[in-house]
């Protein structure tokens, strides 16, 4: 022990703690690929992005819920005792599940014409700008986090692999969906900060989760009422999956944000969503868009900028 009272092994433990949360949002972010694909599929059959995005909710909606009700009587009733009576947090700790939505729509409207490849890397672009604004103001429980160069360079790598995926990419009249992508981008790194503020208000994180998910069936379902989808229902209940996916992205990513901040969580989410469309758009490419070396090369750089990234650095200032 030093003598201020410090254990020297602590940090380093913590470091290697560290690594564990990136790795899992890796794996989320390869689900999300997935679950573009699969939710792109279901709008273009119904004819209707947001009736998909509407499904996509509810799916997640019904686990969410399921998850919470299939806890231990006793871990419930603990929690409970342990909530705050009174809410302690202002009113934009509720748009977690607008933001989702958001995401969930601009995603399922331009994968079917831009392919999950070309649409991870605008979701890249957003999302960094994303976790730099959260980061930079705390928006999440694990406060304030200064641009250090391990963060800075990370990002700065996304960004080059966002640049190099998209160069063999011909965006061209697409420029609007490109942008919308973006903004959903912008939207996922901004809801998982907002959601653990409100996990944080109520006691419990899972509550977090049922609300975003709640309000996010809210919003879509009453878009979907006024565009009802004009193709038919597919019985292939694989296509109806995109909503567990969500459901456990989420869950991970609420819990994963106050260990390693919004920029991290961002970055490492993108980094294994450009592997999974990499995946995907190589094994069943859409309308002929095939991986190409380039696309190859934007995942190698991603990947390096997840790993410097998620290099340790102290955090600048507590959650308020």
């Amino acid at each position: 022990m030093h003598p201020d009272g410090a254990f020297p092994d602590r940090a380093a433990r913590a470091r290697r703690i560290d690594r564990w949360p990136v790795a899992a949002a890796l794996v989320g972010g390869a689900g999300l690929a997935f679950q573009a694909r699969l939710n792109g599929e279901l709008g273009s059959r119904l004819h209707s992005p947001i009736a998909s995005s509407a499904v996509n909710f509810v799916t997640g909606l019904v686990v969410a819920t399921a998850v919470i009700c299939t806890e231990s009587s006793t871990r419930r009733s603990t929690r409970l005792r342990e909530r705050p009576r009174s809410f302690d947090g202002h009113w934009w700790y509720w748009i977690g599940g607008l933001c989702g939505a958001t995401f969930v729509y601009a995603v399922v409207t331009t994968t079917p014409r831009l392919g999950v490849s070309l649409v991870s890397v605008a979701v890249a672009a957003g999302a960094v700008v994303a976790g730099l604004f959260a980061d930079g103001v705390g928006l999440s429980t694990s406060g304030r986090h200064a641009p250090s160069w391990p963060r800075l360079v990370g990002a700065a790598l996304i960004v080059a692999a966002v640049v190099v995926s998209a160069s063999s990419r011909h965006v061209g009249g697409n420029a609007g969906d490109f942008a919308l992508a973006a903004v959903g981008g912008f939207a996922l790194g901004c809801q998982h900060p907002i959601n653990s503020r409100l996990g944080h208000a109520l006691g419990q994180p899972s509550y977090a989760v049922v609300v975003s998910f709640l309000i996010g069936t809210t919003a879509t379902a009453t878009l979907a009422l006024r565009q009802w989808p004009t193709g038919d229902w597919p019985l292939n209940p694989a296509l109806y999956a995109g909503g567990v996916i969500a459901a456990a992205y989420v869950f991970a990513a609420i819990r994963i944000v106050g260990r390693i901040g919004a920029l991290r969580l961002s970055l490492a989410t993108l980094a294994g969503q450009l592997v999974g469309a990499a995946l995907l758009d190589g094994l069943a490419p859409i309308n002929g868009r095939k991986v190409t070396t380039a696309g190859m090369i934007g995942v190698g750089i991603a990947v390096a900028g997840v790993v410097i990234s998620s290099f340790t650095e102290p955090r600048t200032s507590p959650m308020n």
